[in-house]
């Protein structure tokens, strides 16, 4: 996972760098003493994870970052637990208080990790809005809102549209597995 650190303090960053270092999935991309050097370089390069100190950032920065697709974790870093953190709706699973101990950092960052996991599954399963079948020589696109529902026989479905029916010769798995890759073109055997 591709991180930033965010502090003004100097001797809190190299704390955090030291800790990061110790971490395998982790790749310390930079780190920054003020927000909006942060911000600038988010926008130039996304990355995955920000250890933010909340006294360092403000409501200028989330305003900054909030548009910012895809939207990073954070884990935010903290001198002692005010009032100000209820502003970033920080919770524990992703607060950590200076200084900064290595038991207390692997579980937030092993949390950040799962939940990096968890939306990297959910991109890289998209529904695509269409597929591409094969009749003959004939290729037709077909609506994914169009189908009405498959039905399975053996090694064929049969794809039943708002305008008629098509049989392919692909397994149930198959088809819903094009439906979820780029590009895929299914053989369609002649309707019955």
């Amino acid at each position: 996972m591709d991180c930033i650190i965010v502090d003004e303090d100097k001797v809190a960053r190299e704390a955090i760098k030291k800790l990061v270092s110790q971490v395998d999935f982790l790749k310390l991309k930079g780190d920054f003493d003020d927000p909006f050097s942060a911000v600038d370089y988010i926008h130039q390069e996304p990355v995955d994870l920000i250890f933010l100190d909340t006294d360092t950032a403000g409501k200028k920065f989330f305003d900054m970052i909030k548009d910012h697709e895809p939207h990073p974790i954070m884990i935010f870093v903290a001198s002692k637990i005010n009032f100000s953190l209820n502003t970033f709706e920080v919770g524990d699973h992703n607060l950590l208080l200076k200084p900064v101990t290595k038991d207390e950092f692997l579980p937030r960052v092993h949390k950040a990790k799962q939940l990096h996991d968890i939306k990297d599954e959910k991109a890289h399963h998209v529904v695509r809005e269409f597929i591409f079948i094969r009749n003959k020589s004939v290729i037709s696109k077909i609506n994914i809102k169009d189908i009405l529902y498959v039905q399975a026989l053996g090694d064929y479905v049969t794809v039943f549209t708002v305008d008629g029916k098509h049989i392919a010769h692909i397994t149930l798995s198959g088809i819903e597995k094009d439906c979820l890759q780029k590009n895929s073109v299914v053989s369609i055997a002649p309707t019955l």
